[in-house]
């Protein structure tokens, strides 16, 4: 009895309509339950939460609000895993004082969905440990026993931590395999039906360099080429003298089973570049592919690779995505990676799994490189790439690779860490005096193989005109401008202030004050606010080579900003560039635009933490990208001009940069985005927030104009994962991906 009066009650109070039975739909985006507790009131502490999803149309992806403080103002949030059907349960801390909660149950309007009990249990120590031991498999669980029985509570801690780490990383992952990522017989079917209408079947070789594996996940690797729906293809092993005999064993039978597996037992070690390249003298195909000894490939990777040559028969090279396995081949840690990337490619080696390579230009490279050993992939695709152009470079957005990596596997790069960073940071410098002589590698403090690639001033310095719109708001203008003219080290500047009907005496006075200084001047623009005139205004008095769009409301953090950005957009073929900006908090307000966000595009990691890693890494590295905001970007005033500047009469508040940047792309120009100038960005600080009527109706109507403008990018970013969501900037899943299915197609 004491157990079900304390069972909370779900009430909705937002955005759903209940329909009878527990069977709810969503009206809009943002359907919320107030989750109340009928007997006693939560007091904070650990507890586990258990949610009955009877069905669900489409996937939940519920979210659990946790309210406390004082008057219930602060908020944590717990992600749940995301399911069709089944019971989701989950551990998590609730906060002291905790007040009250609310559980929204997905991000999408029209979900129909049916929820049987629920119910938040608080736990103590033991309760706790009980919910981990249900989620340990059986080896897990005698460890953990042992543990306990030899009071090493330190390690019993320990792995209470990791698991619930683990769960709380992996079931949306799994979620998101079950549903989309595991194939059916019925697309098998439809995949062998397709391999059957490729006209042109390339042979292609995987090239597998062998040395010392565990012979249980040798097996695995070789059944799951094996496996492999695509029947035109040739495994060449090259086995580096492994001292284990029972890898001889296996490999002769696995040749011995299928006369396309090919194997050379190489006399003495030489390590994986020697393995490799003897492996790569077997080759017969068209295409290489590499491989690890312990990995493995899913049945339809070889298909998808066939498929992606028959429809770009000129491409040199393919990568896919990837993720990872662990020893019981559970799958986490994916990577969905972006199309041909070649800024975020020096920054950290984003081909790795799998990647597939044009024979006759790997024969022109004379393989891996003895010396190079734990970037010797690395280095190979490096060379690779200086025989072929960016246009012959195909990304897969399908999860292609799974590379097995748990403790005890270990391979040259993990058992040779320092090694490994010095030889990729070799490759770098010997690409680099080749195609960019004055470029400097540099490694990114505390994570060793991610590069920062410093690219050199012009000699002459370029003149840089600053453009910053304002209308009044002395207390911020007055800090973007000081920290311009005062707080940057480049010397070839002018700023223009474009004054949009300021009529405050202080700042009127602020602009006579300052016409004293020979780099500033005003320009008076009159009308309705409208940012693309103003900047479009300004650019007609700018006498710089590069015009810089920088807001009233930034403030510098690093006196080298604006050097960063120049170096940046003074490379042949950059058309723009951008910074990183933070809100006052210190949170991101800007690490990149991503298209499609919302509808439209928005700022991909924003109020993330301003050190996070983010995903993979994204909003600490140099990358290309489809759009930067004009908060602060340079663009080159030839390609300004070039492309007729800002749009005036359909975009004048709201995506004009975006279009600009798009425009640019539409020219044949890149897009940068640099995390190496930072600056505070006080976001519309100066024009206050959309609220009122016209504001609305204008803002629908600039997201009309730039999907029926830029309908094909918007939807498909090269720079973002179909994989990844288009209903929050967090990089998480995309339920469903957009990812096309080419067996699906007719």
């Amino acid at each position: 009895m004491a157990r079900a009066a304390s069972r909370p009650v779900l009430t909705p109070v937002h955005d759903l309509e209940r329909r009878g039975n527990g069977v709810y739909v969503s009206t809009g985006s943002d359907p919320q339950f107030a989750v109340s507790r009928s007997w006693r009131p939560f007091s904070g502490g650990w507890a586990v939460v258990n949610v009955d999803v009877r069905y669900a149309l489409q996937p939940l992806r519920p979210v659990l609000f946790a309210f406390h403080g004082d008057r219930g103002e602060k908020v944590m949030s717990y992600r749940l895993p995301v399911t069709t059907r089944g019971m989701i349960r989950k551990a998590m801390p609730l906060p002291p004082g905790v007040s009250s909660l609310r559980l929204d149950p997905t991000e999408t309007a029209g979900v129909e969905f049916a929820l049987g009990k629920a119910s938040v249990r608080e736990v103590g120590r033991l309760g706790l440990l009980l919910h981990v031991y249900r989620l340990l498999d059986i080896n897990e669980r005698k460890k953990l026993l042992r543990d306990l029985l030899h009071g090493n509570l330190g390690a019993v801690k320990a792995n209470v931590r990791n698991k619930l780490l683990s769960e709380d990383a992996g079931t949306e992952y799994k979620a998101w395999v079950e549903l989309y990522d595991t194939l059916t017989p019925e697309d098998c079917s439809a995949i062998q039906d397709k391999i059957t209408r490729i006209k042109t079947k390339p042979l292609i070789s995987i090239v597998m360099p062998v040395y010392n594996p565990r012979p249980k996940y040798l097996r695995k690797a070789l059944d799951s080429v094996l496996r492999q729906l695509y029947p035109n293809w040739q495994l060449c092993i090259a086995d580096d003298a492994s001292t284990d005999p029972e890898v001889r064993v296996v490999l002769k039978e696995y040749a011995r089973c299928d006369p396309r597996i090919q194997v050379a037992f190489r006399e003495t070690n030489g390590h994986i570049s020697a393995a490799s390249n003897t492996a790569i003298e077997l080759v017969k195909g068209e295409f290489i592919a590499l491989m690890d000894h312990d990995d493995a490939l899913p049945v339809h990777a070889l298909y998808l690779v066939a498929d992606e040559i028959a429809r770009h028969p000129d491409v040199d090279l393919i990568y896919t995505d990837e993720d990872k396995i662990d020893e019981y081949d559970r799958r986490h840690d994916a990577h969905f990676k972006t199309d041909w990337n070649p800024e975020l490619f020096y920054a950290q080696n984003v081909i790795a799994h799998m990647g597939v390579y044009r024979t006759s230009l790997v024969r022109r490279t004379e393989g891996f490189r003895v010396g190079f050993e734990g970037s010797q992939d690395y280095d190979f695709a490096l060379r690779f790439l200086k025989l072929t152009e960016p246009s012959r470079v195909r990304h897969i957005p399908h999860v292609l690779y799974h590379w097995r990596i748990f403790p005890g596997v270990a391979s040259f790069s993990t058992d040779n860490p320092d090694k490994s960073v010095i030889t990729a940071q070799r490759a770098l410098d010997e690409y680099f005096a080749d195609v960019d002589r004055a470029a400097r590698v540099e490694p990114v403090a505390a994570f060793p193989g991610w590069w920062r690639i410093r690219r050199a001033l012009p000699t002459v310095l370029p003149k840089v005109s600053l453009i910053v719109p304002t209308r009044d708001r002395l207390d911020v203008l007055r800090v973007a401008i000081d920290g311009l003219l005062h707080e940057t080290d480049y010397d070839n500047l002018e700023v223009l202030i474009v004054d949009n009907h300021s009529v405050e005496p202080a700042t009127l006075a602020y602009f006579d004050s300052m016409r004293g200084d020979t780099r500033v001047k005003i320009v008076r623009v009159e009308g309705e606010f409208n940012f693309s005139k103003l900047n479009n205004e300004a650019a007609k008095h700018a006498i710089g080579t590069i015009l810089g769009f920088v807001n009233n409301d930034i403030k510098v953090i690093h006196a080298d900003w604006l050097s960063e950005m120049v170096a940046q957009v003074s490379r042949v073929g950059v058309g723009a560039v951008g910074a990183k900006l933070y809100y006052a908090n210190e949170t991101i307000q800007h690490a990149g635009v991503v298209l499609g966000l919302y509808g439209v595009a928005a700022h991909g990691h924003r109020h993330f933490p301003r050190s996070t890693v983010g995903y993979f890494g994204r909003p600490m590295l140099t990358q290309n990208i489809s759009a930067v905001t004009a908060a602060c970007m340079l663009v080159s005033k030839g390609v300004f001009d070039e492309v007729g500047g800002y749009d005036e009469e359909h975009l004048t508040v709201g995506y004009n940069d975006v279009d600009l940047c798009l425009k640019i792309r539409a020219a044949g120009y890149s897009i940068i985005y640099t995390p190496y100038a930072e600056l505070y960005h006080l976001e519309s600080v100066s024009r206050g927030e959309n609220l009122s009527a016209a504001q609305i109706e204008r803002d629908a109507q600039e997201r009309a104009y730039m999907l029926a403008r830029w309908p094909e990018v918007i939807a498909n970013d090269p720079f973002y994962s179909p994989n990844l969501t288009t209903t929050s900037e967090n990089f998480g899943l995309a339920f469903p991906p957009r990812a096309r299915k080419p067996w699906l197609e007719s």
